[in-house]
């Protein structure tokens, strides 16, 4: 079994549970339903196995400036300072890549690992939780954004608050995979941050327009939303 193997085996705490906060207050978080939000500057909790001890080089929230985990993030706009529940470079896997992980809630993680297929893994087994970013009450606009670094930025450079999904097909509870519309009904950590009346903005990773799977997950959770009374518009991620 590989080191990626064996870390993905493994369901036990994540990042924000086990990690170190040095001197900093822990954010206060409120969880719901396996629903998230940021509020406050997040505590960044890492560690450095494959630095020499005394490094003194440039960092980035201090992690190596010149590390794969902050030049992947820069790539992303983002930087580790921006993940409300901590981002933790890991050793080397088997195969000598670069990985680091960043926390999804503060018991679900993801890694990321430096090459160009599997990039992203979780704990096997344990579907990944919706997080969100953000006040939902009284909020004039809302967003669901599909991928947790693309929702984290995007409520980050428009302040609005966003419900980030893993897939696009991640909005509730998933049935049969060969049906027209195998997600049939919305997730409570979704339907509890709607108001009916108000715009609901949604973008989804891929080309809606070209790719059918995103189509026809668009096309469902459209018409889920806007049972519950939403004003639903899709965006184009890719422009």
């Amino acid at each position: 079994m590989t080191t990626d193997e064996k870390e993905n085996a493994n369901t036990g705490e994540g990042i924000g549970a086990k990690s170190s906060t040095g001197g900093d207050k822990m954010n206060t978080v409120n969880s719901n339903n396996n629903a998230f939000e940021l509020k406050s500057k997040p505590v960044i909790n890492y560690r450095l196995p494959v630095i020499a001890k005394g490094f003194h080089g440039e960092t980035v929230d201090g992690i190596p400036k010149n590390s794969f985990c902050v030049e992947d993030l820069a790539r992303s706009a983002l930087t580790p300072g921006d993940f409300p529940f901590g981002v933790e470079v890991l050793p080397h896997n088997d195969e000598g890549q670069d990985r680091y992980r960043f926390g999804v809630t503060a018991d679900y993680w993801k890694t990321r690992v430096n090459r160009k297929e599997d990039k992203y893994y979780g704990p096997k087994g344990v579907t990944p939780p919706i997080a969100t970013f953000g006040e939902f009450h009284d909020a004039n606009i809302t967003a669901t954004v599909e991928g947790y670094k693309k929702a984290l930025l995007f409520h980050i450079t428009t302040g609005i608050p966003t419900i980030a999904l893993d897939g696009c097909w991640m909005f509730g509870e998933l049935f049969e995979e060969d049906q027209e519309a195998p997600v049939k009904n919305l997730a409570s950590a979704i339907l509890e941050r709607l108001t009916p009346g108000k715009p609901h903005v949604v973008l989804f990773d891929g080309d809606i327009a070209t790719n059918e799977n995103v189509r026809r997950a668009a096309s469902t959770y459209r018409v889920l939303l806007e049972e519950q009374g939403v004003i639903t518009t899709f965006a184009d991620s890719s422009t």
